[in-house]
C-alpha cells in the first residue's frame, strides 16, 4: 500500500515544484513556460491561487486516504469477525432457548411424577405415624442395651 502512496505522491510533488520553478510573476499574473512545447501560458493571480488551493486540497485528501488505509483494513476485518461472532451468538441463544424449554418440560414431568407417587403411596395416617415412632424408639433403646 505504501508503494501506491509514493506512486501518486511523487508525481504530484514534481508537478508542483515544476510549476513554481517555471512561473514568472508579472503584474497581470503568472506566466508558465511549458518546456517541451516552447509555449507560454498566462494565468490570473486569483485563478492561480484557486488552482493551487484546489491542488493542495486534493493532495491532502489523497494523503488522508492513504494514511487511513490500515485503519479501514482493520475495520473491515473487525466487521467480518463481528458477523461471525453474531452468528455464533445466535446459535448459542437458540441452544439456551432449547435448554430452557427442556428444563420446563422436565420440571412439569417431575411434578407429574410427584402427583403419581402421592396417588400410589398415600400418606400414612396419624395412627401409623405414632406406631412407627414407637417402634423407632424401642429400636433405639434396644441397641443401647447391647
Amino acid at each position: 500500500m505504501r508503494f501506491l502512496y509514493y506512486l501518486i505522491e511523487i508525481p504530484l510533488i514534481a508537478v508542483a515544484v515544476w510549476m513554481v520553478v517555471n512561473a514568472n510573476v508579472g503584474s497581470n499574473g503568472f506566466e508558465f513556460e511549458l518546456w517541451p512545447l516552447e509555449s507560454e501560458i498566462q494565468i490570473n493571480t486569483k485563478l492561480a491561487l484557486c488552482i493551487f488551493l484546489l491542488y493542495g486540497f486534493i493532495w491532502g485528501e489523497i494523503n488522508l486516504w492513504f494514511a487511513y488505509s490500515p485503519l479501514r483494513r482493520a475495520l473491515r476485518s473487525q466487521k467480518k469477525a463481528n458477523k461471525v461472532l453474531n452468528k455464533e451468538q445466535e446459535k448459542l441463544n437458540e441452544t439456551v432457548d432449547d435448554l430452557q424449554k427442556n428444563i420446563i418440560g422436565l420440571q412439569e414431568k417431575a411434578k407429574q411424577q410427584e402427583i403419581e407417587y402421592a396417588r400410589n403411596n398415600p400418606k400414612p395416617s396419624l395412627k401409623q405415624k405414632i406406631a412407627a415412632l414407637v417402634a423407632a424408639i424401642k429400636g433405639f433403646f434396644s441397641r443401647n442395651k447391647e
